[in-house]
């Protein structure tokens, strides 16, 4: 999350009179998912596909007088289209799988700062930002068949083409580094994951 990363630095560096301290840095994340596809020509699969996955950011600081936090709460669904072809390895229902999905991604992040004086004053805000993007997740994997039920494993990654981080979708700003150059949420990783499924 290299975009998220972005916006807690500037956090940081705009509140630099302060030791604020790095509790998380956007931790490697679960994702959930679902796919419906169908047999098209051949081995080759179509079908829908959708991702949800969760990560965060927190800033901290306190002393004997009370203490300041900042929480970068980030949230994605994706939706979009797959297409897998699938060789099969042995008669025991073991195969091998190529697959590639192209989907929207729907990204926001909620701010929430809260400064607390001890038996003072407390302030609480919260703030969001949102964007959408387009990813591709290209995968392998195996496949093992046991009647109906599936089985599945595989390894792949996602790539995020940049798109701008904005307090508002149709707001023409957007959020920029000390450059001057757009912050983008970025999904780029590698992935693994296991799966279960039904055949019909």
């Amino acid at each position: 999350m290299t975009g998220a990363r972005s916006i807690q630095q500037i956090i940081k560096n705009s509140m630099s009179a302060l030791p604020l301290e790095t509790v998380e840095n956007f931790p490697p994340y679960w994702q959930f998912g679902g796919e419906v596809s169908f047999l098209v020509k051949g081995d080759l699969r179509m079908g829908l596909h959708y991702n949800m996955a969760s990560t965060g950011g927190k800033l901290h600081y306190g002393d004997y007088s009370g203490e300041i936090s900042s929480i970068q709460l980030i949230h994605r669904s994706l939706v979009g289209v797959s297409a897998r072809t699938e060789s099969r390895i042995n008669r025991k229902g073991l195969s091998f799988e190529v697959g590639i999905v192209a989907g929207i991604n729907s990204t926001t992040m909620d701010l929430l700062s809260k400064i607390d004086l001890h038996d003072i004053h407390t302030s609480e805000q919260t703030e969001s930002f949102k964007n959408n993007s387009l990813s591709l997740l290209p995968e392998i994997g195996l496949k093992q068949y046991l009647g109906p039920l599936v089985l599945k494993a595989f390894v792949g990654g996602e790539y995020t083409f940049d798109a701008k981080v904005k307090p508002d979708p149709s707001s023409d700003g957007y959020l920029a580094d000390a450059s001057n150059k757009p912050i983008n949420f970025s999904w780029n990783s590698l992935r693994t994951g296991v799966g279960v499924g039904f055949s019909f």
